[in-house]
């Protein structure tokens, strides 16, 4: 109730009663029926559907999160339609509501790793559609974020075929913002982690990847740790 009281709950209190739901949630959801779980998952996703606090929203996200990786477990439903609001929010004209699908994705990696791989196409799909030049910024960071760390999950295994062909256009993104360096070290994480990959699907891109890190090291815009870790890409 807390969460859905914009009226006189302010932002801060409905934040924390997001994040202190996500602690809870795991000890008690087993013990719940259906028709309540359920209820739940439906308040869950009209929540995120319409809060307007960016750090509520965020906080949700860990909520979805959570639960999400519960339904995937043993015995799960998989939580079909919380997949099926995720891409719904990320064809949204709203850019908030397409940054808020990769939010979600970025949030549940170990879950769609581990357990959706036969979803691994569609959302292929939506990543590239967010990494186009004509993208809104956000919704472009908030993409290289999620796909980078699923594809750092997925580095040792044969799925990471399937995500390779993003890494061209998630080195565009990142040498369009070249001087953030949040953003950049998230990058040059990913491509350390891609250096060690068995793929030939990554290998093929293993020339841009160089390049990108030495144009990463000469840029007096970025900071030495981040450089650093470009001329580590480069020596690994």
């Amino acid at each position: 109730e807390i969460l859905k009281a914009r009226d006189s709950q302010p932002p801060p209190v409905r934040h924390v009663g997001g994040i202190i739901l996500r602690k809870r949630l795991p000890g008690h959801y087993s013990k719940f029926d259906v028709s309540t779980k359920a209820a739940l998952k439906a308040e869950i996703l009209n929540v995120l559907a319409s809060e307007p606090e960016r750090t509520v929203r965020n906080g949700m996200v860990g909520v979805a999160s959570s639960l999400g990786k519960l339904e995937c477990g043993a015995g799960g439903t998989s939580w079909p339609e919380l997949f099926q609001f995720i891409a719904a929010a990320g064809a949204e004209q709203q850019p908030e509501a397409r940054e808020l699908a990769f939010w979600l994705l970025q949030e549940m990696t170990d879950t769609i790793g581990q357990h959706l791989k036969s979803q691994f196409q569609p959302i292929c799909g939506l990543f590239a559609n967010a990494l186009v030049p004509n993208e809104d910024p956000k919704v472009q960071k908030a993409a290289v974020k999620a796909v980078g760390q699923l594809l750092s999950y997925l580095a040792d295994e044969p799925e990471v075929e399937v995500f390779a062909g993003l890494i061209p256009p998630i080195l565009d993104v990142a040498a369009r913002n070249v001087s953030d360096d949040e953003l950049i070290s998230t990058v040059l994480d990913v491509l350390y982690d891609l250096a060690y990959s068995p793929s030939h699907a990554v290998t093929a891109h293993l020339v841009p990847m160089v390049q990108f890190s030495l144009q990463c090291i000469r840029s007096a815009e970025l900071e030495m740790g981040v450089r650093d870790s470009a001329a580590l890409v480069i020596a690994t």
